[in-house]
C-alpha cells in the first residue's frame, strides 16, 4: 500500500465512551456486592462475564481510525482492522 493519503479521520465519541465505563464500573461493583455475600454463583459468573465484556470494550473501542488512499481504504477499531483494496 503506497501512502498517497486522500482521507485521514479519528472518530470517537465521549457519550459512548462514557456509557461503557460506566457499565464497566456497575457489573464492577455488582460482582464485588456477590463476593462480599460470600456467593460464587451463576449470578457472580454473569456479572463477571458482562464486567470483562464492557471492559474489553470500554479499553479496546475508543476510536475509529479511517485512512482513504487511491489504493485501499483502512478501517481501524481498537485491535481490529479491516482493509478493502480497489481492485
Amino acid at each position: 500500500m503506497t501512502d498517497d493519503l486522500i482521507y485521514h479521520e479519528r472518530v470517537s465519541s465521549n457519550r459512548t465512551e462514557a456509557l461503557f465505563l460506566a457499565l464497566t464500573l456497575l457489573f464492577f461493583l455488582l460482582l464485588i456486592w456477590r463476593v462480599n455475600a460470600g456467593s460464587l454463583d451463576i449470578l457472580a459468573a454473569v456479572f463477571i462475564c458482562l464486567f470483562s465484556l464492557f471492559f474489553f470494550y470500554s479499553v479496546n473501542y475508543r476510536t475509529l481510525i479511517i485512512r482513504l488512499t487511491s489504493e485501499s481504504l483502512k478501517l481501524t477499531f481498537g485491535i481490529f482492522t479491516w482493509i478493502i483494496s480497489s481492485g
